[in-house]
């Protein structure tokens, strides 16, 4: 990694494990620069890594790294490979730009902030495994709290119909602590398809629903990736 950092996530697909050297770091380098153990470095480039499992299990561990925009993504969605071979490794997430540590550490730097705060947005990543070329971009700019992001648990490292965004409180009131509501994002056509709001008479969901399918073991036995719940607790 190019820094001490905040490491929170990983993902998978049928053939690599998916990596992640974003641009929130911390150490006594920082404080002795900055006068901050923990900021976020604008000035480089984050890396998305992508690390082949066969060859990991034989005791190869290079990673193949990607240059991307300048980010954090907390929780990545889901990654999956396309292609005639399966060369391209396509990503979503809740994507920030910037992040502030003091607004997680110091509810007095939230609150009297001044610029306003960077929440997450649905983007996507395009790798493409024998070029090296990237492609990213915002997929849906209506939506900016989109945090912790559910699919169909036996969906993991393959293409989904669906997935679900909690809808983060990034007020001063609420901030980074519970969600209003939960959206539903159909990947193939790239929009909000569906949307459950808390907030009717004053209530607030936790930071983050689950989704609880019907089926929990076998694939071929899901009726569709939607068939199950999602979970919350409203207070």
């Amino acid at each position: 990694l190019q820094h001490e950092q905040e490491v929170h996530d990983m993902s998978m697909t049928k053939d690599y494990i998916v990596i992640f050297d974003y641009n929130a770091w911390f150490g006594a380098d920082l404080m002795k620069e900055h006068g901050k153990f923990a900021r976020f470095e604008p000035n480089t480039t984050s890396r998305i890594g992508l690390i082949n499992k066969k060859a990991f299990n034989a005791g190869n561990a290079e990673v193949q790294w990607f240059n991307v925009e300048a980010c954090i993504v907390f929780h990545m969605a889901n990654a999956w490979q396309e292609g005639d071979n399966g060369e391209i490794v396509r990503l979503i997430g809740g994507r920030m730009n910037k992040f502030d540590f003091d607004g997680i550490l110091h509810f007095d730097v939230v609150k009297n902030r001044k610029n306003g705060y960077n929440v997450p947005r649905i983007y996507e990543w395009k790798l493409n495994t024998k070029t090296g070329e990237v492609q990213e971009r915002v997929i849906n700019d209506e939506y900016r709290d989109v945090e912790m992001p559910l699919i169909h648990p036996l969906y993991e490292g393959r293409k989904v119909k669906y997935i679900w965004f909690n809808l983060i409180d990034y007020t001063d009131d609420g901030f980074g602590a519970s969600s209003y509501a939960i959206v539903k994002y159909d990947v193939e056509n790239e929009k909000i398809v569906g949307r459950i709001d808390y907030d009717l008479d004053g209530n607030k969901g936790s930071y983050q629903a689950v989704f609880v399918p019907n089926e929990t073991k076998d694939i071929n036995k899901v009726k569709s990736e939607d068939d199950g719940y999602l979970v919350n607790i409203i207070w």
